[in-house]
């Protein structure tokens, strides 16, 4: 019998023996590992205290009716609650923002002032297109003689 060459068997061959494994990679380290960068306690900043943002957001929610603002004022609620426990950089900074945005809707919110109503104003108030009673102008309703000018003695 014949036998049939196998070309893959030298390909083969030097996967098992040394290309598996170098192919596999190794790494030298050199030096020691860097330690990871961590600031010293004194250079840390302190957490950040969310309440007060979180309480002034609440105020803003109480009674609000248009959908567009409820929706902001509900993602800068989640967004201070979920900072909690961000790094204290990053919560110095959302503070920032949010303490902006917060004052932004202030401003935005409708200002209620009382009614200035008083009867006597709106009494004496007359339309342009309404009809002009004498009796309210204090002209006297007799009617003057034929030929006479009034007024005039």
């Amino acid at each position: 019998m014949r036998s049939r060459r196998r070309p893959c068997l030298p390909l083969i061959l030097w996967l098992g023996s040394l290309g598996l494994p170098m192919s596999m990679g190794c790494v030298v380290q050199y030096g020691e590992a860097p330690e990871a960068m961590v600031l010293p306690a004194d250079m840390q900043a302190p957490p950040v205290d969310f309440s007060e943002a979180i309480t002034r957001i609440d105020l803003l929610l109480e009674g609000e009716q248009d959908v567009d603002r409820l929706d902001r004022l509900l993602a800068m609620r989640d967004l201070a609650r979920r900072m909690r426990r961000a790094d204290p950089r990053a919560q110095q900074e959302v503070l920032f923002y949010l303490q902006q945005m917060i004052a932004v809707e202030e401003r935005a919110q409708p200002v209620e002032t009382a009614a200035v109503y008083d009867d006597e104003i709106i009494a004496s108030f007359t339309p342009l297109s309404s009809p002009i009673v004498e009796e309210s102008l204090d002209v006297s309703t007799t009617a003057a003689p034929r030929g006479a000018t009034p007024g005039v003695d």
